[in-house]
């Protein structure tokens, strides 16, 4: 059951709530330590991605080979997966 279920659910008590909330919050702490943990380039890369640059144009305007953005991005990706897999 996702977040907006829950808040348009009928049947949503408050116990249901409060868990919805704190695992947001903790979803949220982790996602949070994951973005501090990452350089300057890599957050850099992060908002190119975000304003819809494709990996081409990225690597291009960086003077670096797509397979360095590829593999840039891949280390994100493990990165957040790291984090937000670990328990709280």
């Amino acid at each position: 059951m996702t977040d907006r279920d829950i808040r348009t659910s009928y049947a949503a008590d408050p116990e249901t709530l409060y868990i919805a909330a704190e695992e947001r919050m903790e979803r949220t702490a982790k996602l949070d330590a994951a973005l501090q943990s990452l350089t300057l380039e890599q957050l850099e890369l992060i908002k190119m991605l975000k304003r819809g640059m494709g990996i081409t144009e990225i690597a291009r305007a960086r003077g670096v080979s797509k397979q360095s953005i590829f593999e840039a991005r891949e280390r994100i990706q493990k990165r957040f997966y790291k984090f937000l897999k670990q328990p709280p």
